[in-house]
């Protein structure tokens, strides 16, 4: 394939990623480190520093730090919750980043590739408010789970520029119901991760 025209950037995604979030990084992309190179010349490249923040950008590298930093703290509030609503029918808990991509699975049910799986069988997720949460049917392994989808309302600021709050993930049995439990889930993960 060749292309012509104005196209400077191209990307391809996973069909589960939130777009607007993904085009937000896009954005930031372009506004710092192509905008200052226009009018584009062959003799302008990106430099290697430059590369490496892009690509810390595009695979969230600030939320996952920011993840593995707190890792303990959130490994054993997870496993806590599990235990307490494993009769009501909890399976696993994830953490993504602001587009939804996968960083964490707690839970001995599903993996980070299971959580992929599932996320890829929702369909369409509408864009959440912070601190609020909806709930999705998938399938994993031929078995139906209910995901209840949380915007944590914190996460890293990218660049100075771009807040990309995490999205916490509740991997339930179809007939659980569990009230407030999300917001409890979200304000003990936010106050380690906040």
């Amino acid at each position: 394939m060749s292309y012509e025209g104005d196209v400077l950037i191209t990307a391809q995604t996973e069909s589960f990623l939130l777009q607007k979030s993904v085009q937000e990084k896009i954005k930031l992309i372009y506004h710092n480190f192509i905008t200052p190179k226009t009018p584009l010349d062959s003799a302008d490249t990106i430099v290697e520093k430059e590369e490496e923040k892009i690509i810390d950008i595009l695979t969230d590298s600030k939320a996952r730090q920011k993840l593995s930093n707190n890792q303990n703290d959130i490994k054993h509030a997870a496993n806590d919750f599990l235990r307490e609503m494993k009769d009501y029918g909890l399976w696993g808990v994830g953490i993504t980043s602001f587009d939804l991509s996968p960083i964490a699975a707690f839970g001995k049910k599903y993996s980070l590739n299971d959580v992929h799986e599932i996320l890829r069988n929702i369909g369409f997720i509408p864009n959440i408010s912070p601190l609020e949460w909806i709930y999705r049917t998938s399938f994993s392994a031929n078995e139906q789970i209910q995901v209840c989808i949380i915007k944590s309302g914190v996460g890293p600021t990218v660049e100075d520029i771009l807040f990309e709050p995490y999205f916490y993930l509740l991997f339930t049995d179809p007939q659980s119901y569990f009230g407030e439990f999300p917001a409890k889930l979200t304000s003990s993960f936010n106050s380690i991760l906040g």
